[in-house]
Formats: C-alpha cells, sequence, structure tokens
C-alpha cells in the first residue's frame, strides 16, 4: 500500500453521505427564534425610550436646559446660553423650512398623481412627504408604492410615475438651491 492510498479515502461513485440527522435541528429553531424576538423586542424598547425622552424635552425643556448649564463652568454659562439661543432659533427656523418642503412635494405628487390617475393619491402624496424629510433614501422609497399601484395598470402608467417623482425632487432640488 503506497502513501497516497492511505492519505485519500476510497471513494465510491455510487455511495452518497447523506446525513444521519434532520438538519436543522429543533433546538437551532427554537434558539434562532429567541434571537428574532429578543432583537425585535430590544429595537422596539428603543424607540420606546427615545420617544419617551423626546416627550420629556419637549414638556419641560427650560428645566432640562437649566440642568445642564449647570454642568457648564460658571464664566462660560452666559456664552452657552447664547449658543444654545442661537440653536433654538435655528432648529426652529429649519423645522419650518422642513415642514413646507413636505408640504409642498405632497402638494405636487398629489397634482401628478391625480393627473396619472393613479389610484390612493393622497396615501401615497403624504408618504412621499414624510419620506421627503429623510435625505436621499426617502424620496427613493416613496417612489415604489405608486410605482408598483400604476404598473398594476400599465408599465408606460410606472415610468411616467417614476418620471414624475424625479421631476418633483429636480423642482425641490432647484428651489432650494434658488434660496440658499
Amino acid at each position: 500500500m503506497s502513501i497516497r492510498s492511505q492519505s485519500r479515502p476510497e471513494t465510491d461513485p455510487h455511495r452518497t453521505n447523506y446525513p444521519t440527522s434532520p438538519s436543522p435541528q429543533p433546538i437551532q429553531l427554537i434558539g434562532g427564534f429567541g434571537v428574532v424576538v429578543g432583537t425585535t423586542v430590544e429595537g422596539l424598547v428603543s424607540i420606546l425610550l427615545i420617544l419617551v425622552l423626546t416627550l420629556m424635552l419637549l414638556a419641560d425643556p427650560q428645566a432640562y436646559r437649566r440642568s445642564s448649564l449647570q454642568l457648564i463652568p460658571a464664566f462660560y454659562r452666559r456664552r452657552m446660553n447664547d449658543i444654545l439661543d442661537t440653536c433654538e432659533i435655528a432648529l426652529g427656523r429649519w423645522l419650518i423650512g422642513a415642514l413646507l418642503n413636505m408640504i409642498g412635494v405632497t402638494l405636487l405628487t398629489v397634482v401628478g398623481l391625480w393627473i396619472l390617475r393613479v389610484p390612493l393619491i393622497f396615501a401615497n402624496a403624504i408618504l412621499a412627504g414624510l419620506l421627503n424629510l429623510i435625505p436621499n433614501i426617502g424620496p427613493a422609497v416613496s417612489v415604489i408604492p405608486p410605482m408598483a399601484i400604476a404598473l398594476l395598470d400599465s408599465p408606460w402608467k410606472a415610468t411616467l410615475v417614476v418620471m414624475l417623482y424625479i421631476i418633483i425632487q429636480q423642482i425641490e432640488t432647484c428651489r432650494k438651491s434658488c434660496l440658499i
């Protein structure tokens, strides 16, 4: 017997190696389910915590502002208070601008989808307005539902819906660049 034959196991071309036990094991399935449930619960608790903290800060922001200013050395408190005032004004104006932008996109979407006769106009328009707050990804995701609905009618209508959303985003981009 040579060394080569000892290092290679004998293989029979007609023999197949079937597993002796079913795969996956029931215990593995239960463990995988536990991971999914745990991750889902963790995500929901995180969202709930963020909502509760947001509501607490919105209920009485001055109390939290005074408390946080106490953490700053006395010499810098007046300057920090001025910085917080400036931030509050800037964030308020940004929020008003974002809301106006969302309303504009919603109205343009209502008109465009009405012209194209796509069902569920208001639901799709509100979705487009809300998702417009998320840069780059939001407008791309918001085109999927009306495009899918239009695709049920005809492929050309789905193409027109995509073109409508591109035109709306171009109008929004042009409007933003003109204001800046």
